[in-house]
């Protein structure tokens, strides 16, 4: 489980970080959003663990 959550992670984050790479924003723009994604990510791996512990 915690190998597949990380490679969850890792792919939306490669993923997150291909689409604002070209983006015009500023770079703490993108940093922020590949950041509010990734966390987004680990909320969702957490809710999963939770949902399988009740």
């Amino acid at each position: 489980m915690t190998a597949a959550a990380a490679v969850y992670i890792a792919t939306l984050a490669l993923i997150g970080w291909l689409a604002v790479r070209r983006s015009h924003a500023k770079w703490w723009e993108r940093v922020l959003a590949l950041g509010i994604l990734v966390a987004l990510g680990l909320l969702v791996i957490a809710l999963q663990t939770v949902a399988k512990l009740v």
